[in-house]
């Protein structure tokens, strides 16, 4: 928790600079220029969230491990106008996923407790190259380790992605690109098309990008928001065995479908729950004869609950 606060703290001062930066006559032209087709493309986006969730009673698929994971996450993702068409993103990213294992004699990889970490950076351009067309590209270099023996260059991560979106007209978009990370496992580069959706009222948002996730949004008002989403998610990271003399790299993919609501507050500040299931999500760890997780997890609840702040 204690990293989480101060990742916190340093998000917001970040978010403080970037909002004073944003509130000069660039910005704010930027924002009136450019402002409906960011919200057609990120539904709800806040600039600096923090959530926590739980996954419980989590059972292997044909194996003897158990688990139950708490995940601690705090991410900024922050513009800063350039001009009036182009744009630098500047990000931070901390994550904990504390697992809590069941005992298994038997396997070499035989943890009570083991705690992954990510702690990243992230940098990025756009420009648009009209109106209704943007070039927007991200890198985000991250350690993701255990850190129980330290760590070393092995357990960065350098994923990043690339995209072209193009609005039709003020509510449809299409996009395209490719992207850099664990999403799938051994597959480190991932091609991916979308389409996002407004409704004419603004009420409904449809936001598809395949093969990673789909959500429906629904508005109630300015404050009251709905959806059901399905996602896919995957990170790895490095783990230290036999007291440190050793390490395994352990792979991780969610694959949740669930519900939630955004409430917000006021105008920068709002508050998410989420709750659903997780099915055909993976825990593997990569070590011949690990005795355990080899693979699927079988399939079962999860919550999620968070606190998102904008400008």
């Amino acid at each position: 928790m204690k990293h989480i606060k101060l990742i916190l703290a340093l998000g917001l001062s970040v978010l403080s600079f970037v909002s004073h930066l944003q509130a000069d006559e660039l910005g704010r032209s930027f924002i009136r220029q450019h402002g409906p087709f960011f919200h057609l493309l990120f539904w709800q986006k806040a600039e600096l969230e923090a959530s926590y969730a739980l996954s419980p009673d989590r059972k292997e698929d044909g194996g003897p491990g158990e688990y139950d994971m708490q995940e601690f996450a705090a991410n900024l993702d922050a513009p800063v106008a350039l001009d009036g068409n182009r744009f630098f993103r500047v990000g931070l990213q901390y994550g904990q996923r504390s697992y809590d294992f069941a005992d298994v004699p038997a396997a070499a990889t035989n943890f009570e407790s083991r705690t992954f970490n990510k702690i990243g950076l992230g940098f990025g351009m756009g420009s648009f190259i009209s109106s209704d067309t943007l070039l927007m590209g991200n890198f985000r270099p991250g350690l993701y380790s255990d850190l129980e023996n330290g760590f070393d260059v092995d357990h960065f991560q350098y994923y990043g992605d690339g995209m072209i979106v193009h609005r039709m007209n003020p509510g449809a978009l299409i996009l395209a690109g490719i992207r850099m990370d664990e999403t799938f496992d051994e597959v480190p580069i991932l091609p991916f098309v979308g389409l996002r959706l407004l409704s004419n009222d603004g009420k409904l948002h449809i936001s598809l990008t395949l093969p990673i996730e789909l959500q429906v949004g629904y508005s109630v008002n300015q404050s009251v928001h709905f959806y059901t989403r399905a996602a896919l998610a995957g990170e790895e990271y490095t783990a230290s065995i036999n007291g440190g003399d050793d390490e395994m790299r352990v792979s991780v993919q969610d694959r949740r479908v669930g519900v939630g609501s955004f409430l917000w507050l006021a105008d920068f500040v709002h508050i998410k729950i989420e709750g659903g299931a997780e099915m055909g999500s993976q825990l593997n760890f990569k070590l011949r004869n690990a005795g355990q997780f080899s693979g699927d997890i079988k399939p079962g609840a999860y919550l999620q609950a968070g606190l998102g702040f904008a400008f």
